[in-house]
């Protein structure tokens, strides 16, 4: 007859992959079976649905997982690097700014700069750095008091790793001059002995850029 012919062509299609054909419905038992049939369909066309979310997902998970790989091969390089620097540069100078190089280069971060305490522990005075405007800084013979004033300062003085973000509420402006690109930065202790000699500081130009792993590895 013609509604189970009807049926018939809609269950092909659906057998197909067309899970949008729907089968005419009516009052007698041909109309209810497609009724239920329909109900089947849409239940079929829900889980199909679901699948494809949660692959979504697996594939979001995977690609998560293929950046955190990336990311501490990066890391685990980058430390080799600098060891092997430390073992074969004897110029304490040269090491700095081959350090504060490979940081940026590894990292993406486009100012990274280390500070090393005056005898006194007054001041934090800039060592090597390798962006353009570090260089500038450098060559101003740039020093920041070791107190609340700068980030560097704070660190200097607390002893104690921070960052701040330019879209975080505790932060103030970034202000240098020298460094206009700056939407977020890191400052860490160098210390010996127990003692802050020092502090690296690493700034760049996204707002998120630092994560929980880059303080331990720096």
């Amino acid at each position: 007859s013609l509604p189970i012919a009807r049926l018939t062509k809609v269950a092909g299609e659906v057998a197909a992959g067309s899970l949008w054909e729907k089968a005419p419905e009516g009052r007698d038992e041909i109309g209810q079976l497609a009724v239920y049939f329909n109900v089947m369909i849409d239940e079929l066309r829900l889980s199909l649905d679901n699948l494809e979310r949660r692959n979504a997902t697996l594939a979001s998970d995977m690609t998560r997982a293929s950046e955190q790989m990336t990311y501490q091969t990066t890391q685990l390089h980058t430390i080799a690097e600098v060891a092997r620097a430390i073992a074969s540069v004897q110029d304490p100078d040269l090491l700095l700014q081959q350090v504060t190089e490979l940081i940026s280069q590894r990292f993406k971060f486009y100012h990274v700069a280390i500070y090393l305490l005056d005898r006194k522990a007054e001041y934090a005075i800039l060592q090597a750095a390798n962006s353009e405007g570090g260089q500038r800084m450098l060559a101003q013979g740039q020093r920041l008091k070791v107190n609340q004033d700068s980030l560097v300062g704070w660190v200097a003085a607390q002893g104690e790793p921070r960052v701040v973000r330019q879209d975080s509420t505790e932060t103030r402006p970034f202000e240098n001059p020298d460094l206009p690109y700056t939407r977020a930065e890191l400052a860490i202790p160098l210390t010996a002995a127990d003692k802050v000699i020092g502090v690296l500081d690493a700034q760049s130009m996204e707002p998120s850029a630092f994560t929980a792993e880059d303080i331990p590895l720096l």
